[in-house]
Order: structure tokens, then sequence, then C-alpha cells
């Protein structure tokens, strides 16, 4: 555990790892960085109640990754978290940035569509596939094949 204050002070290692940051003793934040000082300093700007973090050493890209989304899946921090309508969802957004490595360029064209992700509108599975010259139910089962890569194990 550090203190925010001190965080220029000291000197973490600069080794990919995944971090959590707190306020008043509630975690607020999951992240993942091959610097995780540089980027906690980053996010105590944005947020200037964070008091203190956390974090662990883990080297493997995918591994860190995949802890980070099941960490967020897990806890939903408030700022991993995106509030609308008074509907509490998982960030959809936190997920594709992280995992979209992980799918096929059409897996990728049909979930970008669908959830209008990457400055896509959202589209039916009628125009997704006449677009890629696909049967909707065809758009429908890549679409779920594409969002059970993304998503978080339990």
């Amino acid at each position: 555990m550090f203190k925010i204050k001190d965080l220029s002070k000291i000197e973490l290692e600069l080794k990919p790892g995944v971090y959590f940051l707190f306020e008043n003793d509630e975690l607020v934040y999951i992240g993942q960085s091959v610097d995780v000082q540089s980027r906690c300093l980053f996010h105590v700007k944005k947020w200037p109640n964070i008091e203190k973090g956390f974090y662990y050493r883990v080297e493997d890209r995918e591994e860190r990754n995949r802890t980070e989304l099941n960490l967020i899946y897990k806890h939903q921090p408030k700022y991993n978290i995106n509030n609308s309508g008074g509907i509490t969802e998982y960030n959809y957004k936190s997920v594709k940035k992280m995992r979209t490595k992980l799918l096929t360029d059409k897996e990728k064209t049909v979930l970008f569509n669908r959830h209008g992700l990457f400055g896509n509108d959202k589209k039916t599975l009628q125009k997704i596939g006449d677009s890629l010259e696909l049967t909707r139910e065809r758009i429908r089962q890549i679409q779920l094949i594409a969002e059970f890569k993304i998503m978080p194990a339990y």
C-alpha cells in the first residue's frame, strides 16, 4: 500500500502491474500499466480525492488484462463504471480497449457496430448483415462469440 501524497517521492518498480486506487478506504479505480507510478500520478490529477493505492506485479500482458477486467467486473469501482439513466452498467469501453486484440476483423466489425464503439453508430443485425453479406442469424452468432471472448471469466 502506498499513500498518494508520497507517490512522487517513492519509486515503484517500472514493471507491468495491476493497481488499485482508494478514496476514503473505498476502492474507486482498478487499472493496469507498465509504469504504475506515472499512471497513478496521472489519475490523481483527474481525481484529487484519491488518498492511497496498492499494486502488484503481473508480467504477462494478457494475464494483466484478464486480471484487470475480472477485478473491474467483480468490484465495479465507481471510476471504471458508466452510469447512465440510473442504471449502472459495466463499461464496455474499458473492455474494448484491452481485449479487442482477441477478436477477428469480422468480430470487431460486428461488435463495434452493434454497440456503437470506436465512433460507429449502433446498427441492427440486419444492417450489419447486409453490409457483410451475411444473415441476421449469423451476425447474432458472431456477436455472441465476440462478446464471449472479451468479457471476463467468473
